[in-house]
């Protein structure tokens, strides 16, 4: 059965520019409201970010921040990157990332600042750097796994228990002969930015499937369906736990990703923005998921990847496997967390636990100025040894010319 969407006025799909924009935007509106109760209040700050930080966020930490080990997370590119033009576009996105922050964004967070807080505010530069305590979500399979500062903790597995399922929802699930295919694309991205024609084919996809669907869908859906259960909304986390769901369909954000690999759930990636691509191909890598991008989503490719991942076991023991080894912590994510914010509270700050790479600049961490002056040293040897041998050779050309004038003569 063919289910066609209305046609509607799409919402226009933004270009990179502003996509920018739009963030240094956000981030502007963010940091100064966040740094805030530093200055005014003399309390400490504890930074929590829901989803891998940027690059500049590491380096204002004092975090290993190297280009080619730890690409920047929305680049897409896997780890390590090995090939020289995926180098090439690391050092690229890291060199734009550093100057735009550096010359144009901090000033403007500065004079934002001042506007709304006072002139006596001080530069947010060093009041980020003097954040007590950072967390942010991630776990070894879906992260760069950087040496990180002792004032830095990255956690996963924070989320609470999984309540019941609603009665309907059990039965279903309980019922489902062939199994249950679980699908969401989260709620970052709403499915109005996706093209007719691509949500056409995922909804044709999934009502053709042999198993029981349980489809996310935010926008109106008229179609029907055997298999097809569609609401705007589902208890994602109690639906993951059910021992018969076999797949999950998913955008590949981390927490969701998570989430899944927690409940050994094997997945079908379609990675549309941020961290989703290299989440995607963390979890290919790792031999719990297939990739379908939406560039060269087909009814057939889509379906080849749902078949392959819900019926070949491979895919369920490896992310059985992967959930053992998130599971098996001293303590929870949640505990974690809990810990070291009573541990900031107890000694006013943790400021002993800063790294003193965050005192640093880049020249300096990278250390340039050496580098300069080894460059130029070993410039002046190579110099003076050409010379030395020049006039060497010199000496000895004018010594046998010498020596032939003798016998000549």
């Amino acid at each position: 059965m063919r289910h066609e969407l209305k046609p509607h006025k799409t919402t226009k799909q933004p270009t990179v520019n502003e996509i920018s924009e739009r963030l240094a935007h956000e981030i502007i509106k963010i940091w100064p409201k966040t740094s805030l109760p530093t200055h005014k209040f003399k309390a400490p700050l504890i930074s929590v970010s829901s989803v891998p930080m940027y690059m500049s966020t590491h380096y204002f930490i004092g975090n290993p921040i190297h280009p080619f080990l730890y690409p920047e997370v929305t680049s897409g590119l896997a780890i390590p990157v090995t090939t020289f033009r995926d180098k090439l576009d690391s050092l690229y996105i890291f060199l734009v990332i550093y100057f735009l922050q550096e010359f144009y964004m901090i000033s403007r967070y500065d004079a934002i600042a001042k506007k709304h807080f006072g002139e006596d505010m001080p530069d947010l530069r060093e009041m980020i750097k003097k954040t007590s305590f950072f967390f942010d979500y991630g776990n070894p399979f879906l992260s760069f796994r950087r040496p990180l500062a002792a004032n830095h903790k990255e956690v996963w597995n924070i989320r609470t228990l999984e309540t019941a399922l609603p009665k309907d929802l059990q039965h279903i699930i309980d019922n489902a002969k062939n199994g249950v295919v679980y699908f969401s694309l989260g709620t970052t991205v709403s499915l109005a930015h996706l093209e007719n024609e691509i949500k056409n084919t995922m909804l044709e996809v999934l009502s053709e499937l042999p198993y029981t669907v349980l489809c996310k869908w935010d926008e109106e859906f008229d179609g029907k369906s055997d298999n097809l259960l569609v609401r705007k909304m589902f208890p994602q986390r109690s639906i993951l736990a059910h021992p018969n769901v076999k797949l999950f369909i998913t955008h590949a954000g981390i927490q969701s990703a998570e989430e899944a690999l927690l409940n050994g759930v094997p997945m079908v990636v379609i990675p549309i923005t941020y961290d989703q691509p290299f989440n995607s191909k963390q979890l290919k890598k790792y031999g719990v998921a297939e990739i379908v991008h939406l560039s060269t989503l087909t009814k057939d490719s889509m379906k080849e990847a749902i078949y392959k991942v819900a019926e070949e076991k491979e895919y369920r023991a490896k992310a059985k496997e992967i959930s053992k080894i998130l599971l098996d912590q001293p303590r929870s994510g949640l505990d974690e967390i809990m810990w070291w914010c009573e541990y900031v509270i107890r000694h006013k700050g943790a400021a002993h636990l800063r790294s003193p790479a965050a005192d640093i600049s880049l020249y300096d961490y990278f250390m340039l100025d050496v580098l300069v002056v080894v460059l130029i040293c070993s410039w002046l040897i190579y110099k003076m040894i050409i010379i030395s041998l020049r006039m060497i050779i010199r000496f000895l050309k004018k010594k046998i010319l010498r020596k032939r004038r003798r016998k000549i003569e």
